[in-house]
Order: C-alpha cells, then structure tokens, then sequence
C-alpha cells in the first residue's frame, strides 16, 4: 500500500494545475489560459488514476478469477492506458517534427483500419 502515496501525489498535482489555472482565470485581468487540450488530459488521466488505484487495491484474488470481472477490469486498465498514452503523445504535438510523423502515421493507421479489422477477425 506503499507505493499508492506516489500516485496520488503526481494525480493530485495534475489536479491542482487545472485548478490553480481556473482560479487564475477567475481572477485574472489581463487575459485568460485557455483550457488547452493538455489540460483536460492531464486532468482526465488524474481522475482515470485515482480510481484505479482504488479499483486494484480493492480488488480480490477471486475477482481475477472471474472472467466477467476479469474482462470488466482488463478494460478500465486499457481505457486508463489508452488515456496515459494520449497523454504522452500530445506532448509531442508541440513539437513540429515529431508532429508531422505522429500526423502521418495516424493518417496511415486511419486508412488501413478495414484491413487491420479484417486481419483482426
């Protein structure tokens, strides 16, 4: 149980950054942050973190066990991972370079999704 104090602490930092930028906001007179994208991952993955650190520490030998349960958790990691990986991603975006290839490999994995569907089944 140890090692939960880390998480919490790097969520509760994205946390506190999307807060302390609306309270910026809120009493700001020259000019608005915008809620970027980065923001709004950042404070997606928090939330995504937090509750999985509560969904896995809850868990118990016999819910893996289950297959129902088992798939149901195996899906929540995917959708947290998936969310970790957007995340790390758009940062690269920032980056013009890197941006045009993470661009063009979307655009090619976008174009051969009926194959890859295809190939998958």
């Amino acid at each position: 149980q140890n090692y939960n104090i880390f998480a919490f602490i790097f969520s509760f930092s994205l946390i506190a950054h999307t807060i302390l930028k609306m309270t910026f906001n809120t009493f700001s007179t020259t000019g608005l942050l915008p809620l970027d994208k980065w923001t709004l991952i950042d404070l997606a993955s928090a939330l995504l973190y937090i509750i999985s650190i509560f969904v896995v520490s809850n868990l118990s030998p016999e819910d893996y066990l289950d297959s129902d349960k088992k798939d149901w958790i195996d899906y929540f990691i995917l959708l947290v991972l998936g969310v970790t990986w957007l995340r790390f991603f758009s940062l690269f975006l920032v980056i013009r370079d890197i941006s045009k290839l993470l661009l063009t490999l979307l655009a090619m994995i976008t174009d051969t999704i009926a194959f890859i569907i295809i190939v998958a089944c």
